[in-house]
């Protein structure tokens, strides 16, 4: 293109008024081919759009998914069920859109087809009864969820909130939730593993009412032990593990008469304070008396009653390791001397409670106990427990350990010698339990983003034999949404990105409020990121 101004382009040269109006009209042809030149690049793009489109349209009938063969899709599809971290147990299937089932179920008419003709996929529910029956549609919601398993075993959990009952908060009528536990009791044949907290009323009358449940294998109750008495369902013959969390007396769990102790291979019996020593805790000679009972257990937890308010818990471990005589003869007895009359070279998971009451006594050698666990993998303390020894000795005698769970201190005005900054600061030495996967502070006074940020460097890079998978954190403290924020740096955000389980909440709401009820209620809180 020519212009005879070429030489003024760039320049700070003023053009006459003569020069002005030649160019002008020079502009007005270049302008009216620049007009052509942007329609034709319109027409191409309108053409190009169209022809994208055709393209994705045939690429999609070729598609992978669409020739999916069904018995792989459903391999797909249960894979997307909710699920712990390692170590932690399945969760049921929630009812909501943002996960597994629901979420598949609205991609596409195809999948929704799938879905419906999948059993498996429904044979898992977890039902916060305030939060169903908070509209109408939900109760009938749960039975078409129920249906749709058709013959497959159920794994159930219902949480209901018994203390609105008892102060007269009744925000549910009981019509709906008579209706929700008849539909319930209509599938127990197919109760497989079922979960009970905190039963209302109606759901009591109606657990009570229940003769049988042949395919019953796994029965978990948080309320009443007097109430496990009445349930003939306990009478199951294909029932393995019996889990009771009771603020009534454990003792009594003796004299149940419908459970076939023979044929347990769990037991785990907990008082609700889970605090050893008070008065609902179980008895050493009636622990004994029901180890006797359970030839076939394999795993035992229990919160036992003990002279000086201490207690071990002990699970998942072959119970023909305990050596449970010298515990009959000792006439006061500490955790030191638990540690010495046990055989536990297979025990896998240990927790250990201790009372304020015990602030004044003699601390038990935890780095010693470790030396006698080479296999476990799960350890939950309390911050006394580590506060009162050299830590860095007590980790390293867990070289096996993948899952820590630090609980809150028993004594709260203690001046304890450990706190979770301490505890991370150690944690970041690779030596010390090199195997470690998971870890879980519960009620922290304190946490700096420094020290989150420096923990995560060392111990989540994915070159790492065994890099760090979750993180949990519960803070004592009420944090602001922009707060927690600032500890969720930009940081442990890309560690999140990368699909590291990192998770940092208070541990509960301003006083005063209640967390609103959601299809999770009732499962660990947590901060979805």
């Amino acid at each position: 293109m020519y212009s005879p101004f070429a030489d003024h382009f760039g320049t700070n040269y003023i053009p006459t008024d003569e020069e002005i109006s030649q160019i002008q009209l020079d502009l007005v042809s270049h302008t009216e081919q620049l007009d052509q030149l942007d329609g034709c690049i319109r027409e191409l793009s309108e053409k190009r759009e169209k022809l994208q489109a055709f393209i994705n349209a045939q690429k999609a009938l070729i598609s992978y998914p669409r020739r999916l063969h069904t018995d792989l899709l459903e391999n797909i599809f249960l894979a997307c069920l909710p699920a712990g971290g390692i170590s932690v147990m399945r969760r049921n299937s929630v009812m909501s859109a943002h996960e597994a089932p629901l979420l598949l179920w609205r991609i596409c008419s195809a999948w929704r087809k799938a879905a419906m003709s999948m059993p498996r996929l429904w044979a898992s529910l977890h039902i916060p009864v305030d939060f169903i029956l908070a509209r109408d549609p939900r109760g009938s919601a749960v039975d078409d969820w129920l249906k749709r398993g058709a013959a497959c075993p159920l794994s159930l959990s219902v949480w209901d909130n018994i203390k609105r009952w008892q102060l007269g908060e009744m925000l549910r009528s009981e019509d709906d939730l008579l209706a929700l536990a008849k539909s319930l009791k209509t599938h127990s044949l197919r109760w497989h593993d079922v979960v009970f907290t905190d039963p209302s009323p109606h759901m009591v009358q109606t657990l009570r009412e229940i003769d049988q449940a042949p395919n019953l294998v796994s029965f978990t109750l948080h309320g009443s032990t007097f109430l496990a008495m009445q349930l003939k369902l306990l009478n199951s013959p294909s029932l393995r593990t019996l889990n009771l969390f009771s603020h009534d007396d454990l003792n009594i769990v003796l004299e149940i008469p419908l459970v076939a102790w023979q044929q347990l291979t769990q037991l785990d019996l907990q008082s609700g304070s889970g605090i050893s020593g008070t008065s609902g805790s179980l008895s050493l000679s009636n622990m004994i008396i029901l180890l006797g009972k359970c030839s076939r257990l394999v795993s035992f937890c229990a919160t036992l009653k003990t002279d000086d308010e201490a207690a071990i818990v002990l699970g998942s471990m072959p119970v023909s390791a305990i050596i449970i005589t010298p515990l009959c003869v000792l006439p006061s007895w500490n955790l030191t001397i638990i540690a010495d009359s046990l055989s536990m070279p297979h025990l896998r998971h240990l927790q250990v409670t201790l009372t304020s009451s015990n602030a004044g006594s003699e601390p038990f050698s935890l780095a010693s106990l470790g030396a006698k666990l080479p296999l476990l993998e799960y350890l939950a303390v309390q911050l006394d427990t580590l506060g009162s020894q050299s830590l860095p000795e007590i980790l390293r005698s867990f070289p096996s350990l993948v899952r820590l769970v630090v609980e809150p201190s028993a004594n709260q005005s203690s001046d304890q010698s450990c706190d979770t900054t301490q505890l991370m600061q150690h944690l970041m030495d690779r030596t010390i339990c090199p195997r470690l996967q998971e870890l879980d502070v519960r009620s922290s006074s304190a946490l700096s983003k420094s020290t989150l940020e420096a923990f995560l460097n060392a111990r989540a890079e994915q070159e790492l034999l065994y890099p760090l998978q979750r993180v949990r954190i519960s803070l004592r403290e009420e944090l602001d949404e922009e707060q927690l924020r600032y500890l969720l740096s930009p940081q442990v955000q890309a560690y999140i990105a990368q699909g590291f389980d990192i998770a940092i909440f208070p541990e509960k709401g301003p006083s005063g409020t209640h967390w609103p009820v959601t299809p999770w209620s009732g499962l660990p809180r947590q901060v979805i990121h």
